[in-house]
């Protein structure tokens, strides 16, 4: 489960080159004191939103998940609740709660596939599409710098076959593929949060609650593309869920 976070005000604009929300009320400022002493602003001004400097793009036979990266997050501008593919040997936790305080900095406007656009969470720069990607399919990436074209190559893709087993604080988790996979990641969700991990060998042991779902997906060694929008990293394998 995923909650977004609302926030209300009179007006809200959005400062100039920064991405930050600004408020705005219709009441006017109090008049200044006659005779009173000139003092410079004490208010940092907002640091600018996170700009998104990659992507990552987890390619199974009939989904695309299209995941940003972010540059240095800066202090005051931290990003909670984004769905963010984790380097190899590492994991993320990803809280139900969303909030990116200063918004988000991003060159690209439009997904897609073979045609097909997808919808871009305004929120978090994240996409996903229903598509049945193949060995000639095209990720289009449309914006400030153009159109950029990166190959899919959706073909031979690993399929797991996973097994669980329960301990007494948590879950040991096993899987088999059909076609040698480079890494896999393994998602697991318990109460409220999502764990995110990207690991080589085709086990995992989760430490905690009971989980309510956990999902693996075996990938083909990565592929990755330059272009003007940053690295787009290609993650190609078919997912499946614990029964």
């Amino acid at each position: 489960m995923r909650r977004r976070t609302k926030f209300a005000a009179a007006v809200v604009m959005m400062a100039s080159g920064t991405g930050c929300p600004v408020a705005y009320t219709s009441n006017p400022p109090p008049p200044d004191e006659v005779d009173a002493p000139m003092h410079p602003p004490t208010e940092n001004p907002p640091p600018p939103g996170p700009r998104v400097e990659s992507y990552d793009v987890l390619v199974s036979a009939q989904t695309v998940r299209i995941l940003p990266r972010f540059a240095a997050e800066t202090p005051g501008c931290m990003l909670t609740g984004v769905d963010v593919l984790p380097d190899l040997g590492q994991c993320r936790d990803q809280p139900d709660v969303i909030s990116i305080p200063c918004g988000l900095a991003v060159d690209v406007t439009q997904l897609s596939i073979d045609g097909a656009v997808a919808a871009i969470d305004p929120q978090t720069a994240s996409a996903a599409l229903v598509v049945n990607a193949g060995a000639s399919s095209v990720l289009r990436l449309d914006g400030r710098f153009g159109a950029v074209d990166v190959p899919l190559h959706a073909t031979g893709l690993p399929t797991p076959t996973l097994t669980t087993t329960p301990r007494s604080n948590g879950v040991d988790i096993a899987w088999t593929t059909d076609v040698q996979a480079a890494s896999t990641l393994v998602e697991v969700t318990a109460g409220l949060t999502v764990r995110h991990c990207q690991v080589t060998q085709p086990a995992y042991r989760f430490d905690g609650p009971t989980p309510s779902a956990i999902r693996v997906q075996p990938f083909l060694p990565v592929e990755t593309t330059t272009t003007p929008y940053g690295d787009v990293r290609v993650w190609r394998g078919n997912g499946r869920a614990a029964d």
